[in-house]
């Protein structure tokens, strides 16, 4: 965002969108930076899809019934691959066994995840990547469109006007 806001004509606008856990990374980055910033930033506003809000509900939810039969267990086996391909590169932090040995999202996240990236372990990763909290700190205009009825999501889970207070969030569901 910094890089392509210093490219930009002072008069332009960036507008951020996101999917799923990019909307999250979306979420996340207005939510924790000021007004000033997005203005410094010339971001006027944002759209977001299927954000996992309450990742702990949303991990156990991917680990279990429909979810799991129809995206983790067609999921997992790739993200493997791929970590235990990247695992080589971090040897002193990830246990490639314990990569392998992964049955869930959750047990992914504990074994490459958190290490990789620095959080304690998984549940600590979901506390620190929740973003319900920071939707009453945006400050531009945005958009967030979620299904009642994902598979992949606690209803429960979702968002409600009072926690987005006076911010100009707009909740679709």
């Amino acid at each position: 965002v910094q890089l392509v806001s210093r490219r930009l004509p002072k008069e332009a606008s960036i507008y951020l969108t996101g999917f799923s856990l990019g909307a999250n990374v979306v979420l996340k980055y207005i939510g924790e930076h000021s007004a000033k910033d997005m203005e410094r930033f010339q971001i006027r506003g944002a759209a977001v899809q299927c954000v996992p809000f309450d990742p702990v509900a949303c991990q156990l939810k991917l680990d279990q019934g429909l979810s799991w039969m129809l995206y983790t267990s067609r999921f997992l086996p790739s993200l493997k691959k791929k970590a235990i391909e990247k695992a080589k590169f971090y040897p002193d932090v990830v246990d490639g066994e314990r990569v392998k040995a992964a049955r869930t999202m959750g047990d992914f996240d504990d074994a490459y995840v958190a290490p990789v990236y620095g959080f304690a372990d998984n549940q600590d990763y979901y506390r620190r990547v929740d973003t319900k909290p920071l939707l009453r700190k945006i400050s531009v205009p945005t958009l967030i469109i979620n299904a009642k009825d994902d598979p992949f999501f606690e209803k429960t889970s979702l968002p409600t006007q009072q926690d987005i207070g006076d911010a100009p969030v707009r909740l679709v569901y």
